[in-house]
């Protein structure tokens, strides 16, 4: 049964990787998360999360040309697992860095509980887990 469970509210979104399908992607997470009445700081600090990977996604990955992101998410035990993965360039360490992009993969590193990176051999996976608190 907790197998069922865990499975019963994953939901996957798959979006072309053009900086136009982002506002999409913010608007479906947003409701996932108020369906599962997740506190609205709990929300922006996802929705923060979820446009900085997206968007990594697009201009790193992709840069800036066609390609797919699949954004995976599931509340689980006042938990929400979040994947990003892209299946372009893969994951350069090296742009990690204030001096070669900014400070996106910092903040929201420091904005969940679990922040992981999986290199593939074409692609990068983005694993984030944050505990969250309900809504009152």
């Amino acid at each position: 049964m907790e197998n069922f469970e865990k499975e019963i509210n994953r939901i996957k979104i798959f979006i072309p990787s053009f900086l136009s399908s982002l506002s999409t992607v913010r608007a479906m997470v947003r409701v996932y998360l108020r369906e599962h009445r997740i506190s609205e700081l709990d929300e922006i600090q996802l929705l923060s999360v979820v446009d900085e990977l997206t968007t990594n996604a697009v201009e790193h990955a992709y840069r800036y040309d066609k390609g797919e992101i699949k954004i995976v998410l599931n509340f689980y035990k006042k938990t929400i697992f979040l994947t990003v993965e892209d299946f372009g360039k893969g994951y350069d360490e090296k742009l990690d860095s204030k001096e070669d992009g900014g400070f996106g993969l910092s903040i929201a590193r420091k904005l969940v509980d679990v922040f992981e990176i999986e290199k593939k051999t074409k692609g990068t996976v983005f694993k984030v887990e944050k505990r969250i608190k309900e809504a009152v």
